[in-house]
This record gives C-alpha cells, sequence and structure tokens, in this order.
C-alpha cells in the first residue's frame, strides 16, 4: 500500500515554504516508498530519481534533484541506511497517512 501526505502536513508553514519542484518531489517519491521497519524508504541516487519523476511532470531532472536537496535542507527527507544494506536510501521525515479506501 503507497502511502499519502498527511492531510495537516499539506497545510503547514514547511509545506507551504518549498518550491513547485520539490513538492513535485516528495509527492512523486511516495509512489516509490517502502516500508522497511518503521520508516518509509525511497532506494536510488538522486540522479536517478530524477529521472523518474521527471518522466511524470513538467520539471527537468535537474530541478528534482534540486528539489530533493531542497527537501533534505528542509528536513523533510534525510539520507541513511536500512538494515545491512550498502546503499543509502532517502527516508521520509513528513508525517504520513494511509490512503483511505475507495
Amino acid at each position: 500500500m503507497q502511502p499519502c501526505l498527511d492531510p495537516a502536513y499539506l497545510e503547514s508553514n514547511t509545506w507551504q515554504k518549498l518550491t513547485p519542484a520539490a513538492r513535485c518531489a516528495l509527492e512523486g517519491l511516495l509512489q516509490f516508498a517502502m516500508r522497511r521497519h518503521t520508516d518509509w524508504v525511497i532506494e536510488g541516487t538522486p540522479k536517478q530519481l530524477g529521472q523518474w519523476l521527471s518522466s511524470e511532470c513538467q520539471f527537468s531532472t535537474d530541478e528534482i534533484v534540486v528539489g530533493l536537496r531542497e527537501l533534505t535542507l528542509a528536513g523533510c527527507l534525510r539520507r541513511g541506511r536500512i538494515g545491512f544494506s550498502h546503499a543509502t536510501s532517502f527516508i521520509m521525515q513528513v508525517p504520513l497517512g494511509e490512503p483511505a479506501e475507495a
């Protein structure tokens, strides 16, 4: 099941201050998020994520990469390792909820 951004977060100052490219990146990352222990994790390099997300939105790969950097600086994402993996991942640091059942 894919997580969604908490509606209260979408009203927050943090969300309001993000650039459109950063918002697009954060929303786009949700489709790649996997539950690992207690964290929602996205595996991939910034360039890979930028390429994947730019194919689905109006922003270029470079704009998405800048958006990912902005999200990290804003505390929305952090880089880290999960488990025994040698690859670093992006770990979601924003309030997430489960999508409502249709």
